[in-house]
């Protein structure tokens, strides 16, 4: 039923079609179909759902699933608005996220933008160009679109981030968007569960029952990464926080 209602409840997946001829367009449209999963997933509590494909040796645990419903609900929480509104605010930051990856979506609208985050940077601050996103602009609260728009065109790799091959003075980008209107750790754990339902998802054109991608090894290599990062939240420096992901990459 959730996936039925979605190409009604976010008009911008047209840019993705389910059957497009394009295989990069299909697994774009899969995996953002499996990210906004995760996240119904985890606001419903449904750990069966989310793990139901993983092999039975490397499954999420059920404490590392009450890890992130604690993190998810911090989020809903603490947005200072109603928790449906803050959930909604989620969703569409969830399916937003790869639509610059679309080549069409590119060449029509920032055609001399380099990059997803770019795309989507520059469709944002045009007032003409981000009424081809609705759902974005349907959101009541500016404040949660000043959050989405941040959090989406950070220039900021995770994954390079969690495997230490990028330096800390990259985290100058996550500090600065921390700075902005509505920063600090509510925009911090957007960012991170944006990332989250991103990584869990990227094996969703291979399948969409459940999260093949996010087992229990994986959460716990990826918590490191979320630890370390919080720490900037905290107003420790650049420096400081990557060495707090060497120390826990090293087991310390």
């Amino acid at each position: 039923q959730f996936r039925k209602r979605l190409p009604d409840v976010f008009p911008e997946l047209s840019f993705m079609p389910e059957k497009a001829e394009d295989p990069m367009v299909r697994k774009v449209r899969a995996r953002t179909t499996c990210a906004l999963s995760v996240i119904f997933w985890v606001a419903g509590d449904q750990l069966e759902a989310f793990a139901r494909g993983q092999a039975a040796d490397e499954k999420l645990t059920e404490r590392s699933w009450k890890e992130i419903e604690s993190w998810m609900k911090s989020i809903l929480s603490d947005a200072g608005f109603e928790q449906e509104q803050a959930l909604d605010m989620l969703l569409v930051a969830t399916m937003l996220h790869a639509l610059g990856r679309i080549p069409k979506f590119h060449a029509q609208l920032a055609p001399d933008a380099v990059g997803h985050r770019q795309v989507l940077a520059h469709v944002m601050a045009d007032e003409t160009l981000r009424k081809v996103l609705p759902s974005f602009m349907r959101l009541d609260q500016r404040s949660f679109r000043d959050t989405i728009q941040d959090c989406l065109t950070c220039e900021f790799d995770f994954e390079q981030f969690l495997h230490a091959e990028n330096i800390p003075a990259n985290l100058v980008k996550v500090q600065d968007m921390l700075q902005g209107l509505g920063g600090g750790k509510h925009k911090l754990n957007v960012f991170l569960m944006c990332v989250f339902a991103e990584l869990s998802a990227s094996h969703g054109n291979l399948s969409l029952e459940g999260s093949l991608y996010m087992t229990e090894e994986r959460f716990s290599k990826f918590s490191i990464g979320v630890d370390a990062l919080r720490l900037l939240a905290d107003g420790r420096s650049e420096c400081e926080v990557y060495d707090k992901l060497l120390e826990r990459r090293a087991g310390g």
